[in-house]
């Protein structure tokens, strides 16, 4: 049987949380849940920060001829219209601060509109999450506010995936 590689990536933002090989047994998919239960786990790297869970229905599955660079480094690539991942060529990074009403995102770049987003906020002091899953506002550009109910003095942590742009995990204190 051949050797094939799963990749787990965002539905509607096309990121790439992780990847591994497999011996695929049948011709049916591998659905989301097989392989990540009942949420794929993601944290920064580098740093460990944050731990977000994203559910099975906001995930979808490429089975596709192994990659080797995505094994060390899946979140650098994204999964185009359900084919094959590719290493995303977006030099865009993030910031991101809050408010108690909303969280703002700055992009080095702007972010048209109809852009796919996924934000997810920790608040670590009580372990609420929040998600919103949205399409960059019109008219785009490149500060985006996105509405969400945080505490004033709260240290958060953010997980911020917006299509075709790398992925952004920090952790901020609302003002």
């Amino acid at each position: 049987m051949p050797t094939k590689m799963h990749f787990v990536f965002v539905r509607n933002t096309k990121h790439v949380l992780g990847a591994a090989t497999a011996v695929q047994a049948g011709a049916d998919p591998v659905l989301p849940e097989e392989l990540v239960g009942p949420g794929m786990l993601v944290r920064d790297a580098e740093s460990a920060l944050g731990l977000f869970s994203i559910k099975p229905e906001n995930l979808a599955v490429a089975t596709v001829e192994p990659i080797a660079a995505a094994l060390a480094r899946p979140a650098a690539f994204d999964v185009p219209d359900d084919k094959s991942p590719q290493l995303r060529a977006s030099g865009t990074t993030l910031t991101v601060s809050g408010t108690a009403d909303k969280l703002t995102i700055t992009a080095t770049a702007t972010v048209p509109r109809g852009t796919k987003m996924l934000v997810q906020v920790f608040n670590r002091a009580n372990g609420d999450r929040q998600e919103s899953i949205v399409d960059a506002p019109d008219p785009g550009g490149t500060v985006i506010n996105i509405p969400f109910n945080l505490a004033s003095g709260l240290d958060y942590d953010v997980l911020a995936l917006i299509a075709g742009v790398e992925p952004k995990i920090d952790t901020i204190t609302v003002t």
